[in-house]
């Protein structure tokens, strides 16, 4: 009889294989491949190149707009070697701005409040330069530090928007950048500046005697070098106006007598044309009915600069003060035909610039500058010349760090 172990053994292991097919298989999961890093310099393209290039709505709702000025060191711009984000919302009928820059050694964020001129200025600037043209731009480069480039985002109340990125070259115009950092600037960097009027009246013989001068008060104590340039100023009109009092007003009151008229007066006021963390500019009138002589007018203009409080001359200012002349002589003649010849005009012109004895004399303003001069040097009768020369006529009249 032949053993029976090796058929059972068959059969156990058929056994086995049967009950092992029955069993459900675990699924074998395949590990995720691991994402091939970026390549330094790989360009990535998104651009949308049938985004609208035209903006319906005046009104921006939301506006932020980040630019790096680092590759600008060879550039004669104000913006060189600095980064920035200007933000601006509209959320509750109040406009909400913010104002960050850095440099390679500090950073500053500053935030401010405004009412909707805010956007409509910025409105202007977005029309000035058509950014809407760049609607749809999106490329970056990989590796690169930070934003190397430029990035905006605006958004309007009519659900338009402009949206516009690359990550290293600054697409948008220098002046158009210069332009938004500018009315950022003026909003969160404006010196709090209040004047108020100082009146004196007497009366002596037949007249009323009165003299009128303005004081400039700073409400910003972390900027004592600019307080103190005002507390000089303000000494100084003082000074003048009561010296006025004492030595004119009173000898013409005296020696005129019956004849002197019913007013005589010594009347200042000053207006302020720029103000802002780079500069503060204001051009002072000076009116004086003084019975001896015809009624005077007078302008002189003070230039401070906005961090050390010091008065800031033509070579301070402008970036060729020698070109001043056939300028001003050109604009001067345009307003008044009656003047001397042009060549001779420069000259005098040329002479007052470079001695700064206020013959001709200037105050800068947001969009340009004043030039002030008395007619009668440059051939016309007694009086005074005003004319403005704007920076988008003119863009490299004054250093970029002033304009």
């Amino acid at each position: 009889m032949k053993p029976l172990f090796i058929p059972l053994l068959f059969l156990m292991a058929a056994m086995l294989l049967t009950l092992y097919g029955c069993q459900e298989q675990e699924p074998i999961i395949e590990p995720e491949p691991e994402p091939e890093p970026e390549v330094d310099g790989g360009v990535q393209d998104d651009s949308s190149y049938d985004a609208p290039k035209t903006i319906e709505s005046p009104m921006i709702v939301a506006f932020n707009c980040e630019f790096s000025g680092f590759p600008m060191m060879n550039e004669d711009s104000p913006l060189a070697n600095h980064a920035y984000q200007l933000e601006a919302r509209l959320p509750n009928g109040a406009v909400k701005g913010t104002y960050a820059v850095r440099t390679g050694y500090d950073n500053e964020n500053l935030f401010f409040s405004a009412d909707h001129s805010f956007m409509r200025e910025l409105q202007q600037v977005v029309d000035t330069y058509d950014l809407a043209q760049y609607n749809g731009l999106s490329r970056r480069v990989s590796g690169l530090p930070d934003m190397y480039g430029a990035y905006l985002h605006i958004v309007y109340a009519s659900g338009e928007s402009i949206y516009a990125s690359d990550n290293q070259d600054c697409f948008l115009p220098i002046a158009a950048l210069e332009d938004l950092e500018r009315l950022f600037r003026r909003y969160i960097h404006s010196p709090r500046i209040s004047v108020e009027e100082v009146i004196y009246t007497e009366e002596r013989g037949n007249s009323t005697l009165s003299i009128r001068y303005p004081e400039i008060l700073l409400d910003a104590t972390g900027e004592p070098l600019l307080a103190a340039a005002f507390d000089r100023y303000n000494t100084q009109i003082r000074g003048d106006q009561e010296a006025a009092l004492h030595y004119t007003l009173r000898y013409a009151a005296d020696h005129m007598g019956a004849n002197a008229p019913s007013e005589l007066y010594s009347h200042a006021n000053i207006c302020i044309t720029r103000q802002d963390a780079r500069v503060v500019s204001f051009y002072e009138e000076l009116a004086q009915e003084i019975g001896i002589l015809d009624h005077l007018d007078y302008r002189r203009t003070f230039n401070f600069d906005g961090v050390t409080g010091e008065p800031l001359g033509y070579a301070d200012i402008f970036t060729d003060p020698n070109s001043l002349a056939p300028l001003l002589a050109e604009a001067f003649a345009a307003i008044e035909p009656n003047l001397f010849p042009i060549y001779m005009m420069e000259d005098t012109i040329s002479a007052s610039v470079y001695s700064e004895d206020g013959l001709v004399c200037f105050a800068l303003a947001q969009d340009g500058v004043h030039f002030f001069a008395e007619r009668n040097p440059l051939g016309g009768d007694v009086g005074l010349l005003h004319v403005t020369l704007s920076y988008d006529d003119h863009p490299d009249l004054v250093k970029a760090y002033y304009r």
